[in-house]
């Protein structure tokens, strides 16, 4: 069988509407288009309906392993930081102390993320990994890490550093 040019698979995506043509894209077939700005014209998308709100919804959505993978994290972090407040941002769990971002957990097709700030922090067990400019993080594949005397180390250390500006 031939294959299509680029030219030739456009020519197939068309969908002829009244006496103008637009394409139709799979991934966006049957959802609304996002409005867009009067004064820009740049997409506006709202206001994700999780945004500040308990990390526990974030952390409930995820599904099993990931779910009792964070839940094992939440409880050390929630023993070790006192006043430590967590809520939902970009849809993750995100931990504060003293206003101050200092650890959030991202889902992995393995397990979970713990993002923690800075590249400087001491980790004599190897744990962190990355190559971020501002971050490295820690990949949480069983709860048995996330009760480990090397991991409290690290988000003792994480909250004495902290994100800045978040």
């Amino acid at each position: 069988m031939a294959k299509r040019s680029a030219r030739g698979k456009k020519k197939a995506a068309k969908k002829a509407v009244g006496k103008k043509a637009r394409f139709v894209r799979a991934k966006h077939a049957g959802k609304a288009a996002p409005e867009r700005d009067a004064g820009t014209g740049e997409k506006k998308y709202g206001r994700r309906k999780d945004l500040n709100k308990p990390g526990a919804v974030a952390i409930d959505r995820l599904p099993e392993p990931q779910r009792s993978i964070a839940r094992a994290a939440d409880r050390m972090i929630r023993t070790l930081v006192p006043g430590v407040e967590c809520v939902v941002k970009w849809g993750n769990a995100c931990y504060f102390a003293d206003g101050r971002a200092f650890a959030s957990l991202h889902q992995t097709r393995a397990g979970m993320n713990l993002a923690l700030p800075g590249t400087e922090l001491p980790d004599p067990a190897g744990l962190l990994v990355g190559t971020g400019k501002t971050m490295r993080h820690v990949k949480l594949k069983d709860e048995s890490l996330a009760r480990s005397t090397e991991f409290a180390k690290l988000i003792l250390e994480a909250t004495r550093a902290g994100f800045e500006g978040l």
